[in-house]
């Protein structure tokens, strides 16, 4: 029973690890994508990232600010590395816990910075 637990976790973490990744990228894009939108409708820099800040935190990210500019963050958990992990015996699952909980960083996505526009006269 143990062995095929072990087969079948091995297998759906092998799948979930392409799939998150798959999925992150199309995220990055998505992301990208309303910033840009949100930097075209706002007209001060502050709008700009009070409208960020509100859209983020509705999807359980942070806005930071690094040496690149804006930046959304998260720590991102991992179903595919936790099924490896126990596919590992069980103790992968608890050192990628441990791991995700002391010592894992935030994932960093940058965001187009805000341009102030001459205005029309």
């Amino acid at each position: 029973m143990f062995l095929i637990v072990v087969a079948l976790s091995f297998f759906l973490g092998i799948l979930l690890l392409f799939a998150e990744r798959r999925h992150l990228a199309r995220n990055i894009q998505t992301i990208t994508q309303h910033a840009q939108t949100l930097r075209n409708a706002s007209n001060s820099a502050s709008e700009y990232e009070q409208q960020l800040r509100t859209f983020l935190e509705g999807n359980a990210f942070a806005l930071a600010h690094n040496a690149q500019g804006l930046c959304a963050e998260r720590k991102i958990f991992s179903p595919g590395l936790f099924l490896l992990g126990i596919a590992c015996a069980l103790i992968g699952a608890l050192l990628y816990v441990l791991y995700f909980v002391f010592f894992a960083k935030a994932r960093q996505i940058p965001l187009p910075p805000f341009e102030s526009r001459p205005k029309d006269a």
